[in-house]
């Protein structure tokens, strides 16, 4: 062995640069030019050879390059600019929470605990896979802007999640890298005593140890968990090694940690929050950890405890294919639940049943989603189509109840704007749009979009594409050099791609509802028409497929044995390892963004809203977000709004479309020029891609909708059944209890003779009258209502209407006549019936019990 031992020796920060070191443990670089140059001018190269990662920048850097920095004038005055900025976006009187809500005294002690499996910040923090963790990402990005008072949780992966290798023969290969936390801009949570903060979480093999960092995203927080630690065998250390690694047990594991352990480490840190928002099911065991305390603690029952834990919860879902939820076989979870539900004083089908729909009893598999749906009062979609998937998908939770009516509503995702926005675009913005920032919802002001003259910002969405372009060859060189191919095939490379030629960009999860490979369906029409010599087009694809998704790779082979085709070599490339920074120089370079799904399995499909902000067109599936970004004016759409249960119809009619619209519509308005050196309808689409959508979806918008419609609400309800010693929620948990034992015992019978296919005219007065029998339950707790669903010349359903009828006597025991008059202010073919549904003025939502009694035909 030889006798030598390691030791790192850094740079020392000359005092009058001190706040580099602050900056760099914050995540503000991100989407600030102005602290990211700080960074990036003392040494370029190296600020691009550590990823634009700060911390491991300032370990790095050369010891004369800070002092040339500390004593240049020109250095100086950024980096004053700089602070003086910093210090400014801390004030919360600025704030746009600060100006609206901080002096609302009922809201002092609103606190968000925001719960999420990954968080997609930047590349150079590698804890997250896609769409939901870079939407996740974004979420606590605006939270900062917006200065919302909100707290985050998730999991610090020692191995991230996989980097992608493209093999010669296109086979996709999975590498995990170990990293360093000191190379994070992450720091380990302390008490009062300078102690690191660490929590524990029982298992059946034994007690697990997780540590706590802390990450700052300027005004927000995230607290991670990590159980690489000492304290831990080698087996339980290894359970926060990778994002979505491992078999069910590891993941149960993994979900204990973020639920369970998330809450304890908020209480240790010291937060008290008072709404806590589930994003996505993989956290939902927060809910459960909630329940334990108030029973243990406060000695109330399950049931109290759960309305008053559901009160205050919020459950976002992002998964429209059942196959993406997850559940665990009952075996499991009895095994890593055992004592838990003893400590909750309830059975073991008790818990089980909270895991299953109640129409589904004989169910060996506890649902995560479930779970959360029947623990969370506040749900929602992420998408207007995705919230109506939702209610289809989840009918089953619900299942008296039209899907309409299911209590899971929606927020349409967005996108940090200043994240994903090139540097070009952004001088043009501050150049006539200087005041966008402020406005950035504003939709009157992006009118101003229109002032832009075409030739400056076709000259501008040029020099963007130019860009990409030489990322694209990097990124080809760095592979096939890696493939031992020749300097002449190296030299090729030069060939792909140029910035007068249309170009499609397709990047992200290569799942095969996303139907990568839709548009090669026709390879002669596509090779006719990529390889038109007057006017051409390039398509850029990247995207990972999950290392247990065979299907997924096999689609990245067939595109990537088709980009070396000689017919299509120069004109489509894949690139490998797709991540933030893929993302960004594509959604910044491509012309045209090409969405394939098959709808309607695209929840939301945030990758389409980075585009408009860089002048970029969407060209799509009516899907997710595009079904409410779609303006006929703005972009193109494939296929229509149609659903087909025959899949292969559907890809023929989708595959089609693509190839009409391509060669009819977006490749003519590409390439007229009609005697300009620009294309002057293209231009005029960008134009309105760009003000019909950058102020909607985004996340600034995106969370203000949190906030006033689920946040406060949570926040207000919580409260409400929380005072007095919960007293309200086991007031209301009783009473549900209550109206659950007695409901199949009611009954109503209709005592209205109307006809089958009777006509009537608009406004006609009709009444109604129905004999119910509630049992032991009170008239007062329930509603008696006729239910009209209106249907258009389609026969597809449009619009319902709900009218309640009064109680008017009782005739025998517990058996009431309502009554009362309908009035239908619209035409159409209706179709009807009478119900009984519990009321009472502390529930939330009408059908919080999922309870409703019809009449019997």
């Amino acid at each position: 062995m030889r006798p030598f031992k390691n030791i790192s020796v850094v740079p020392n920060i000359p005092e009058r640069i001190t706040f580099l070191r602050e900056l760099s443990l914050n995540f503000w670089t991100v989407w600030n030019p102005e602290a990211e140059r700080l960074f990036s001018e003392m040494n370029k190269s190296l600020w691009l050879k550590v990823g634009r990662n700060p911390v491991k920048f300032l370990k790095n850097v050369s010891q004369k390059r800070l002092d040339q920095a500390a004593e240049s004038e020109e250095y100086l005055k950024l980096y004053d600019d700089v602070v003086e900025k910093c210090g400014i976006y801390k004030e919360l009187k600025k704030s746009w929470y600060g100006k609206n809500y901080a002096n609302k005294e009922e809201l002092n002690d609103l606190q968000i605990a925001y719960f999420s499996a990954e968080f997609g910040i930047h590349e150079s923090f590698p804890i997250y896979s896609g769409g939901l963790g870079i939407l996740a990402g974004d979420h606590i990005k605006s939270s900062s802007d917006l200065d919302i008072p909100l707290i985050a949780v998730g999991l610090l992966y020692k191995n991230g999640y996989f980097e992608q290798k493209i093999t010669k023969e296109g086979s996709q290969q999975v590498i995990y890298n170990s990293y360093s936390f000191s190379d994070f801009p992450v720091t380990p949570a302390k008490n009062d005593f300078g102690e690191e903060i660490k929590i524990s979480v029982d298992l059946p093999e034994g007690t697990l140890m997780a540590k706590v960092w802390i990450a700052d995203v300027m005004n927000t927080r995230i607290l991670f968990l990590d159980t690489d630690i000492s304290e831990n065998p080698p087996e339980f250390r290894v359970i926060t090694s990778q994002l979505y690694g491992g078999d069910n047990e590891m993941r149960i594991k993994q979900e204990m940690l973020l639920g369970i352990g998330g809450v304890r480490a908020l209480r240790r840190v010291g937060f008290t929050p008072t709404v806590w928002h589930m994003n996505e099911g993989h956290s939902v065991f927060m809910a459960l950890e909630r329940i334990r305390e108030l029973v243990e603690s406060k000695k109330v029952n399950f049931i109290q405890a759960l309305e008053a834990v559901r009160a205050s919860t919020v459950f976002t879902t992002h998964t429209p294919v059942p196959a993406g939820n997850d559940a665990f076989h009952h075996s499991l979870i009895s095994k890593y639940f055992g004592k838990f539900w003893r400590r909750l004083g309830i059975s073991e089908k008790e818990f089980l049943d909270l895991g299953r729909a109640d129409i589904d009893k004989t169910s060996q598999m506890f649902n995560l989603t479930i779970l959360a749906l029947k623990a969370a009062t506040w749900k929602n979609g992420v998408s207007k189509l995705h919230g109506e998937v939702s209610r289809s998908m989840w009918n089953d939770v619900w299942y008296s109840i039209p899907s309409v009516e299911i209590p899971i509503r929606h927020i349409t995702n967005g996108i940090h704007v200043e994240s994903w926005l090139h540097e070009e675009m952004r001088k043009l913005y501050d150049k006539y749009l200087p005041e966008w920032k402020d406005n950035l919802l504003n939709l009157n002001y992006w009118n101003k979009i229109d002032e832009i003259p075409n030739e400056e910002l076709w000259t501008t969405l040029k020099k963007m594409k130019g860009n990409m372009i030489d990322f694209v060859h990097n990124r080809v060189i760095d592979q096939r050099r890696r493939h031992g191919e020749t300097i002449e095939q190296l030299r090729e490379i030069e060939n792909i791609f140029d910035s007068d030629t249309l170009t499609i960009g397709f990047a992200r999860r290569f799942a095969t509802y996303k139907r990568a490979t839709l548009i090669f369906r026709n390879m002669e029409r596509l090779k006719s028409i990529i390889n038109n010599p007057e006017r051409p087009v390039q398509i850029i694809f990247a995207g990972k497929a999950h290392p247990a998704d065979k299907p997924g790779q096999e689609l990245i082979k067939k595109i990537y044995e088709i980009s070396r085709m000689p017919d299509f070599a120069n004109r489509i490339v894949i690139l490998e390892n797709y991540d933030m920074e893929v993302g960004r120089n594509l959604v910044s370079g491509v012309d045209i963004w090409l969405n394939t799904p098959r709808r309607p399995h695209e929840a939301s499909g945030t990758s389409g809203q980075k585009v408009p902000v860089n002048g970029g067109i969407n060209f799509s599936v009516l899907d997710g977000w595009w079904v409410e970004g779609y303006n006929k004016h703005n972009g193109w759409v494939i296929g229509d709004s149609r659903e087909y249960d025959n899949t292969e119809i559907q890809d023929n009619v989708d595959s089609v479309s693509f190839y009409d619209t391509l060669e009819k519509e977006v490749i003519p308005a590409y390439y007229s020029r009609q005697g300009k050196d620009y294309p002057e309808r293209f231009l005029g689409i960008v134009k309105e891609s760009i003000k019909s959508n950058v102020p909607v979806f985004n996340t600034h918008r995106m969370v203000k909708d949190y906030l006033e419609k689920l946040y406060i609400p949570a926040f207000e309800y919580g409260k409400k059944l929380g005072n007095d010693d919960y007293k309200k929620a086991m007031q209301l948990a009783e009473w549900k209890k209550k109206v659950r034992t007695e409901w199949d015992s009611v009954r109503i019978n209709s005592n209205s003779k109307r006809e089958d296919g009777e006509e009537i005219p608009v406004n006609y007065k009709v009444d109604f009258s129905a004999t119910v029998y509630l049992g032991d339950i009170s008239p007062e707790d329930v509603s008696v209502e006729v239910y009209f669903a209106r249907y258009n010349i389609n026969d597809e359903m449009e619009n319902y209407e709900v009218f309640p009828l009064e109680m008017e006597r009782e005739t025998l025991h517990n058996t009431y006549i309502f009554k009362g008059t309908v009035q239908l202010e619209e035409r159409g073919r209706y179709e009807y019936s009478m119900r009984v549904v519990p009321k009472d003025s502390d529930l939330p939502q009408q059908h919080d019990l999922g309870l409703v009694r019809w009449i019997e035909l």
